[in-house]
C-alpha cells in the first residue's frame, strides 16, 4: 500500500487514517455539509488538515474530488496532459518508431519551408515537434462506461494513472452500489495500492468504517 494519509478536523479528537479503501461516515448533516465545503475550497491553510505519514501537507493539486460520478470529467486538462506525456514517453522508448516519426516531421517541415520561401511574404514557422503532433491529434481517454459502476472504475483507473495525485475523495457515492459491487471496488483499490476516501451520511454495509455520530463521538468499526 502507498503512504497512508491522515485527515483531521477541529471537531475530531484524533485524526483518521486513510489507507486504501476508507469509509468515513458523518451522521450530522451540518458537519457533513461543512466538511464537503472545506474539501472543495481546500488549501494548505484550511481547517481541514490532510497530511501524509511523514507529516507533509497534501497540496490541493494532489486531490481528486467527485460528488457527481455522471458529471465527472474523465478528460480533464490534467488527465489529457498526463496521457499525452505518457504517449510521448512510450514513443521516446521505441527508437524505431521515433526515428520514423522524426523522418516524417523533417519531410513535413521541409515541404512547408519550401512553400514559405516561395511566398511573396516574409514567412516564418516553428519547428514541428512530436508533442505538438500528439496534442494536435487530441489524444485522450475513450470513455466507455454505461453504468455508475463502470464510471467509478474509470475514475479509479484515471487516478491510478495520475501518479502525482495522492488522494481520491468520493462524496455520497457508496450508496449507489450493492455490497458485492463495493467489494469489487475495495479489492481494486487495495490491489492497486491507492488511497480512496468515501465520505457518506450513513453506514455502509458491514465494511470497516469510521463513524462520527450526531453527538460528535467517533467510533472505529475497523
Amino acid at each position: 500500500m502507498g503512504k497512508s494519509i491522515r485527515l483531521n478536523l477541529p471537531i475530531l479528537d484524533e485524526s483518521i487514517s486513510i489507507e486504501g479503501f476508507t469509509l468515513f461516515i458523518i451522521e450530522n448533516r451540518e458537519v457533513l455539509s461543512n466538511l464537503v465545503q472545506m474539501i472543495y475550497s481546500y488549501d494548505e491553510g484550511s481547517q481541514l488538515k490532510l497530511y501524509d505519514s511523514e507529516a507533509r501537507t497534501i497540496k490541493p493539486s494532489e486531490l481528486i474530488v467527485s460528488s457527481d460520478l455522471l458529471g465527472f470529467s474523465i478528460n480533464s486538462p490534467a488527465v489529457v496532459k498526463a496521457v499525452q506525456l505518457d504517449v510521448l514517453d512510450q514513443l521516446n522508448e521505441n527508437i524505431e518508431q521515433k526515428n520514423k516519426l522524426d523522418l516524417l516531421l523533417t519531410q513535413i517541415t521541409s515541404i512547408v519551408g519550401s512553400q514559405c520561401i516561395e511566398s511573396e511574404l516574409n514567412l516564418t514557422y516553428n519547428e514541428l515537434k512530436i508533442e505538438k503532433i500528439i496534442s494536435a491529434l487530441e489524444v485522450r481517454v475513450d470513455t466507455l462506461s454505461n453504468t455508475l459502476f463502470e464510471q467509478l472504475f474509470e475514475v479509479l483507473q484515471i487516478f491510478k494513472y495520475l501518479v502525482k495525485k495522492k488522494l481520491l475523495i468520493f462524496i455520497n457515492v457508496a450508496s449507489y452500489f450493492s455490497e458485492e459491487e463495493l467489494g469489487a471496488i475495495k479489492e481494486f483499490i487495495e490491489l492497486n495500492q491507492i488511497n480512496v476516501l468515501f465520505i457518506e451520511p450513513r453506514g455502509v454495509y458491514n465494511y470497516p468504517q469510521y463513524i462520527l455520530d450526531e453527538d460528535f463521538i467517533m467510533t472505529k468499526n475497523l
